[in-house]
């Protein structure tokens, strides 16, 4: 498998996990497993639709990216953070926050918090093998 489809199969895993670290007052005071019931009720929502943006507009700004030679960190984390914007532009579009502008504005950091966790996690993913072959060329020459 390509690090391209494991960066895309394994980035959007991160969305239910970044959005209760991103809820505030969210601490683990009642223990792991609550912790973790939450992160499985969201991950039931959250994960379908993350693929769903992420098929319909992440995959097209990535190859558009990659056509202009422009992958690199930086493209990929605000890349990230546009295509989490998507879902909240069409809910305010739809009429969802009709006259409660206020919660978009509220909920607009912690999407934009997903998506720029999301495209670091997709390059991550992407560059695993330059970023850890100077790792393991030093392991190596240790062993000799």
């Amino acid at each position: 498998m390509t690090s391209e489809k494991m960066a895309l199969i394994l980035a959007p895993i991160t969305v239910p996990f970044t959005f209760v670290s991103g809820i505030s007052g969210f601490d683990m005071q009642r223990g792991l497993l609550d912790y973790l019931e939450i992160v499985m009720l969201i991950a039931i929502f959250s994960l379908p639709v993350a693929y769903t943006v992420e098929i319909a507009i992440g995959v097209p700004i990535y190859l558009l990216f990659k056509k202009a030679g422009l992958v690199n960190f930086f493209t990929l984390v605000l890349g990230g953070v546009l295509v989490a914007s998507v879902p909240l532009v069409l809910l305010w579009g739809f009429g969802v926050y009709n006259g409660e502008e206020h919660k978009l504005v509220s909920i607009a950091p912690i999407f934009s918090f997903i998506g720029a966790v999301v495209g670091f996690v997709f390059w991550l993913v992407l560059n695993f093998r330059h970023i850890t072959k100077p790792v393991t060329i030093a392991l190596r020459a240790g062993r000799r």
